[in-house]
C-alpha cells in the first residue's frame, strides 16, 4: 500500500469502527467524562468579578482545574495570548518560567527549543526535540515551524514541564506544549475579522467563522491568517531585505455528534511560510592561522603555490610539512594573515550592525556550483495536517477514544553562513521532508464510585523523510560541491496507563508508566565531488549508499502524592521518567549510532489562592538526574566539519519555578513570574578539530540562563465607548552562553549575551456599539539590542557570529467581531 493511501485509510477506519457502536443515552456534551475525552478546556468566570478566573486544563487527559491539577503548568487563555501579543511558539517564552527558544543559524523560520536546561542544538529529523508540541493531541515531530505566526484560532495553550513520562504519544525529557483551538459548536454563525499594520511594513490579516450546520448534530469552523513585513536588515551585496517573511495559513474542523454518545471531529491546517537569509553579524576571528582566514585568502589571492604545500599539512597532521624552511612558514602565515585582515573587515563592532553580506553567484561558478541551486538565501516551509479525533461515551464513567493524524512539513533552506563575501561555510541548499502518519487509542475514565480515574492507551508513530543538502565547505581546500543525501524512517510503538486514587477526600496518589518500543533506519549517499563519503561502501566504484539501522526500548512512569490542605492550597510531590528518543548521525562518517537521553525529575510544589481568590501563587522545586545526554559535537571528518550527535554528558539540574497571579481591585489585574535553573555536568567528552578527546564538563548549558522573570500588568477603564484596556509586560533573561562548547580562550565574550530586559506594551479601546475593538500595541519599546543565538567556530574554523534579536517594532490592530 502506498503511503498515500496509510492516511485516509487510518482515519476513515478509525472513524468507522467507533461508528458502528450505537447508543440512545443522554448528551455527550453533558458529560464530564467526554468533556474531558474531547481536550475541552478553558474559563469558568465565577459569580465574583473580582475573583480570579478558574482555568480548565487537559494537561492529564481530563479536564482539571488548574489549581487541583497536581503538576507544574502554564497555561494561557485566549485572552492572555491577545494581551501578550503571542502569535507563534517562539513568542510563549518571554511569559513561561523556564522555556527557551534559541533561532536558529540556518533560517528565520525554525529555532530551537528548550525547557529546564534541556536544549536542542540542532533542527535534523533524526533527532526528536527535548520539549514535544501537541496541536488537538497531534504530536509535532520537528520544530521547523515554530516561528511561523499561525495562532489564528488557538483557544488555550498549556505549557507543561518536566518529563511528560506516561501519557504524551511522544517521550520528552524537558516538557510539553499543548495547543488546543477552537472547537465548533451550536451558538449561531458567528466571527470574527483582525487586521494589522506595523513598522517594516508589517500587514497581518486574519478571519474566523462559526457555522452550525444542523443543530446539534453538524458544526464547523474556517479560519485563515496572513502575515508579511519587509525585514529587519539589508544584505549588502544586492540590496535585498534580510529575514523579511511573508505567510499564509488556515485552519478548519468539522464537528460530528452523530448520536448522543459518539462525537466525531475532524481537523486539517495547511501553512505556508517564506522568509530570506536571517541577519548574521561577525563578531570575532581568531587572531593568526585559521581555516576561514586561509580560506578568505585563497580567494583574494594571497595564497602561493608553495603555501598550499603548507597549508595541505597543517589540516590533515597540524604540522608545516617536512623540510619547510622558516622563511616558506613565515610567508605562509604573512599570507593568510592577509586574508585574517580582509575577513575581518566585517567584524560588527556594535553586534546589532544588521547589514549582511553574502557570496554572488559569480563565486559559486569557480567551484561548479552555478546553475546547481538558485542562489539567494532564504527559507520555505509548507506544513500541511489532517487528524480525526472519534470519541465514544459508553456512560458518564467510560469513553474509548480515537485519535488519527497525518503530518507533513516540507522546508528547503538556501543560505549563507560566511558572514561576509567570502565562501567559508554555505549551506547552499537543503531540503528536509519529514512525513509522520500517527494513531492513538485511549480508553479511560472513573471506577469505584469515582475514587479512581484512569486512562490507558496505544500509541503509534511512524515518520519517515529525507534531509539532502548541496553545499560548499571551507573552499578552496574540499573538493566541492559536498552533497549529503540521507532517508531516514522511525517507526514506534507505546503501551500507557496512569491512575489517580483518592485515598481519602483529600489526599490522592497517582501512578502511571509506559513501554515504548522504537526502531530507526537511515539510508546515506553522502559524497563530495571525488570520493564517497559513506561508511562500509566496500570499494571504489561501488554504489555511495548504506543502510544503518537502531533500535531501543524504554520503561518511563510518573508516580505522585497530593494533598488538598483546604480548598484553596494544593501540596504535591511526584517523580518522572522520561526519554529522548535515539537515533542514528546522518552527517559523520562513520554513522554512529546514539542511545536515547533519559531523564528523572523529582518535583514538590504548592498551588494556592488567597483573599477570596484575589491572589494566586503557584510554587515548583525540581531536581533533575540527566544521563546519556544528546549532544551535537564537531567532528572533523576528511576535512569536512560536520556535527555527530553523542551521547556525550551525564548532568544534575536543579531549579524552582514560581508564578503569581493578584487582582488587588476589579480593574487591575499583576502577574509575575521568576525561573531558577541551575545545570551542572557530571561528566562531559568533547573533541578537539583533530579529534583529540576534550573535558567540557566545566561548560555552561547551551541557551539556559540562571533567572528568568516576567512581569505583567492590565489595568481596564470603562469609558462611554467601552473597555480600555493597557497592557504592560516586561521580560528578563540573565546571561546566556548560545555557543559554549565553540569557543576559544578569546571568542567567549562575543557569544555570551549578558542579561537584558525587555518592555512590551498594549493599548485596546473596546467600542461596544460596533462590537469591534481598535489596539496600539509595541514590543521590545525601548529598542534592547541583544543577541538571539549564535555559532561560534572558533575552535574548530577560527571565527564567530551572531543573529541579533528584534528591535523595537510597533503597530495598529483593528478586530471586528460579528
Amino acid at each position: 500500500m502506498k503511503w498515500e493511501s496509510v492516511a485516509p485509510c487510518l482515519l476513515v477506519g478509525s472513524i468507522a469502527a467507533m461508528s458502528v457502536i450505537q447508543s440512545d443515552a443522554a448528551r455527550a456534551e453533558s458529560s464530564p467524562t467526554l468533556l474531558a475525552a474531547t481536550g475541552t478546556a478553558g474559563t469558568d468566570s465565577r459569580a465574583d468579578s473580582s475573583a480570579l478566573e478558574e482555568i480548565v486544563v487537559t494537561a492529564r487527559k481530563r479536564s482539571e482545574d488548574l489549581q487541583r491539577t497536581p503538576i507544574s503548568i502554564t497555561a494561557f487563555t485566549k485572552q492572555d495570548l491577545e494581551n501578550h501579543g503571542v502569535v507563534s511558539v517562539s513568542s510563549l517564552a518571554s511569559q513561561t518560567p523556564s522555556l527557551s527558544f534559541q533561532s536558529s543559524p540556518y533560517d528565520p523560520i525554525g529555532s530551537y527549543i528548550g525547557m529546564r536546561g534541556q536544549q536542542a542544538t540542532d533542527i535534523v529529523i533524526t533527532q526528536t526535540p527535548p520539549v514535544g508540541i501537541y496541536v488537538d493531541d497531534v504530536y509535532y515531530p520537528t520544530t521547523l515551524a515554530t516561528q511561523l505566526e499561525n495562532f489564528q484560532g488557538v483557544e488555550q495553550i498549556e505549557v507543561l514541564k518536566g518529563p511528560q513520562g506516561t501519557l504524551y504519544g511522544r517521550n520528552t525529557t524537558g516538557g510539553a506544549i499543548k495547543i488546543t483551538t477552537k472547537m465548533p459548536d451550536y451558538s449561531g454563525v458567528n466571527g470574527d475579522v483582525k487586521i494589522g499594520y506595523g513598522r517594516s511594513n508589517a500587514q497581518t490579516a486574519s478571519a474566523t467563522v462559526n457555522l452550525p450546520i444542523i443543530d446539534n448534530r453538524v458544526a464547523m469552523t474556517l479560519g485563515g491568517q496572513y502575515a508579511k513585513d519587509d525585514g529587519y536588515g539589508r544584505n549588502l551585496s544586492n540590496g535585498a531585505d534580510l529575514q523579511n517573511n511573508k505567510s499564509e495559513a488556515f485552519r478548519g474542523a468539522l464537528r460530528l455528534d452523530l448520536t448522543d454518545k459518539l462525537q466525531i471531529v475532524v481537523r486539517g491546517e495547511w501553512a505556508h511560510a517564506v522568509s530570506t537569509q536571517g541577519i548574521e553579524d561577525l563578531v570575532y576571528v581568531v587572531p593568526g592561522f585559521s581555516i576561514a582566514s586561509a580560506a578568505v585568502a585563497a580567494q583574494i589571492g594571497a595564497l602561493t603555490p608553495s603555501d598550499y604545500g603548507i597549508l595541505g599539512s597543517l589540516l590533515t597532521t597540524g604540522a608545516p610539512p617536512a623540510g619547510s624552511t622558516p622563511q616558506q612558514i613565515g610567508a605562509f602565515f604573512n599570507d593568510v594573515n592577509k586574508g585574517r585582515s580582509a575577513f575581518a573587515s566585517y567584524i560588527c563592532p556594535s553586534r546589532q550592525c544588521r547589514n549582511v553580506s553574502y557570496p554572488l553567484v559569480s563565486q559559486l561558478a569557480t567551484f561548479g556550483l552555478a546553475g546547481t541551486v538558485p542562489f539567494g538565501p532564504k527559507t520555505t516551509v509548507d506544513l500541511s495536517t489532517e487528524s480525526a479525533v472519534a470519541t465514544y461515551t459508553f456512560s458518564p464513567d467510560l469513553y474509548l477514544k480515537s485519535i488519527s493524524a497525518h503530518e507533513k512539513t516540507t522546508r528547503g533552506t538556501i543560505a549563507s553562513t560566511s558572514t561576509s563575501p567570502f565562501l567559508l561555510i554555505d549551506g547552499i541548499g537543503d531540503r528536509q521532508n519529514p512525513e509522520q502518519l500517527t494513531q492513538e487509542l485511549q480508553l479511560g475514565g472513573n471506577a469505584l464510585d469515582d475514587k479512581l480515574k484512569w486512562v490507558t492507551g496505544y500509541y503509534y508513530f511512524h515518520l519517515k523523510g529525507e534531509d539532502d543538502g548541496i553545499n560548499t565547505e571551507l573552499v578552496p581546500f574540499l573538493p566541492n560541491p559536498i552533497f549529503n543525501l540521507s532517508q531516514f524512517r522511525d517507526t514506534s510503538n507505546a503501551a500507557y496507563g496512569q491512575g489517580t486514587y483518592a485515598l481519602t477526600s483529600t489526599l490522592n496518589v497517582t501512578a502511571g508508566v509506559r513501554y515504548t518500543s522504537e526502531k530507526t533506519d537511515l539510508t546515506l549517499e553522502n559524497h563530495n565531488a571525488a570520493v564517497c563519503q559513506v561508511d562500509g561502501v566496500p570499494a571504489v566504484g561501488a554504489p555511495c549508499v548504506n543502510s544503518f539501522g537502531n533500535s531501543f526500548s524504554n520503561v518511563s512512569y510518573t508516580g505522585g502524592l497530593d494533598w488538598q490542605v483546604v480548598d484553596s492550597v494544593l501540596l504535591y510531590a511526584k517523580t518522572s521518567r522520561g526519554f529522548r528518543a535515539g537515533g542514528t548521525n546522518q552527517r559523520s562518517n562513520p554513522a554512529l549510532p546514539y542511545a536515547p537521553e533519559i531523564v528523572t525529575d523529582y518535583e514538590i510544589g504548592a498551588k494556592s489562592d488567597w483573599f477570596d481568590r484575589r491572589l494566586r501563587v503557584n510554587l515548583a522545586v525540581y531536581h533533575s538526574n540527566y544521563k546519556d545526554i544528546q549532544r551535537s559535537v564537531y567532528v572533523n571528518n576528511s576535512q569536512s566539519f560536520v556535527t555527530e550527535v553523542q551521547n556525550a554528558a551525564s548532568a544534575k539540574i536543579d531549579g524552582a519555578e514560581l508564578e503569581i497571579t493578584a487582582r488587588p481591585f476589579n480593574a487591575l489585574t499583576l502577574s509575575a513570574s521568576a525561573a531558577y535553573t541551575n545545570p551542572k555536568y557530571d561528566t562531559y567528552t568533547g573533541f578537539s578539530q583533530t579529534g583529540t578527546p576534550l573535558n567540557l564538563s566545566g561548560n555552561a548549558f547551551p541557551n539556559v540562563s540562571r533567572w528568568q522573570t516576567g512581569l505583567t500588568g492590565t489595568y481596564t477603564l470603562n469609558d462611554r465607548v467601552g473597555a480600555l484596556d493597557f497592557t504592560v509586560g516586561f521580560s528578563y533573561r540573565s546571561t546566556v552562553d548560545y555557543q559554549p562548547d565553540g569557543h576559544d580562550a578569546n571568542s567567549a565574550p562575543y557569544t555570551i549575551q549578558n542579561g537584558y530586559g525587555l518592555l512590551d506594551a498594549r493599548i485596546t479601546q473596546a467600542i461596544a456599539a460596533a462590537n469591534m475593538k481598535v489596539s496600539l500595541w509595541g514590543k521590545n519599546i525601548a529598542d534592547r539590542h541583544y543577541i538571539s543565538g549564535a555559532n561560534d567556530f572558533s575552535t574548530q574554523l577560527g571565527y564567530a557570529y551572531v543573529i541579533p534579536g528584534l528591535p523595537a517594532t510597533y503597530g495598529l490592530e483593528i478586530e471586528k467581531k460579528f
